[in-house]
């Protein structure tokens, strides 16, 4: 009898577990719908202010005097980080609908990749962008491109240094690898 009471309480359990399950990936899915929604609808506002911010700062600069040039950049970068943000938003909320199979991607190939997306967007800037022999790993090849061109850019937007240097680097951590980037900027608080 005890042990029929205990299978019953397991699957009563088990059942609850289920809906729960269920409940969260529903949630889940409603908070990645709306992420993709906002973002998508935040767009157009967002260029409207970065367009006529530097249309004002174009026809304005060195007119209204330092104080409000000063302002105007204050501005134009504000409204260039709100972007960067929505389309990171944008971006994390379509990783589950549009991640594809993993497949064996190698990684110190992938870095060549991103290293030249990245050297093509900063033309003008000197990078010094390194990396170890990186392993062979099992990923979608697109979004861990995505992750690594991202990490490579905030280093370069975070850099206050004139050379921005970046370092890859991976290791065995358990049965996982653990990927780390090194660079010269202005770093993030170790809490």
């Amino acid at each position: 009898i005890a042990l029929q009471n205990e299978i019953k309480v397991r699957k009563k359990v088990e059942r609850a577990l289920e809906r729960q399950a269920e409940e969260l990936a529903r949630s889940n899915a409603e908070l990645e719908q709306f992420f993709y929604v906002a973002s998508h609808h935040l767009q157009e506002p967002i260029r409207s202010v970065i367009s006529y911010s530097q249309l004002f700062k174009h026809k304005y600069e060195s007119r209204l005097g330092d104080e409000a040039d000063m302002y105007l950049t204050y501005i134009n970068d504000g409204a260039l980080r709100i972007h960067d943000l929505v389309n990171d938003v944008r971006a994390f909320s379509q990783i589950n609908r549009h991640g594809k199979p993993f497949t064996r991607v190698n990684c110190s190939e992938l870095m060549d990749t991103v290293i030249a997306l990245v050297r093509n967007i900063y033309k003008e800037n000197t990078l010094l962008v390194t990396y170890e022999s990186l392993p062979i790993v099992l990923a979608d090849k697109k979004q861990l491109t995505q992750v690594f061109t991202h990490l490579i850019d905030n280093a370069i937007k975070y850099c206050d240094a004139s050379v921005p240097e970046i370092h890859v680097s991976a290791r065995i951590h358990g049965d996982d690898h653990l990927f780390m980037v090194r660079d010269n900027g202005i770093g993030i608080e170790p809490q």
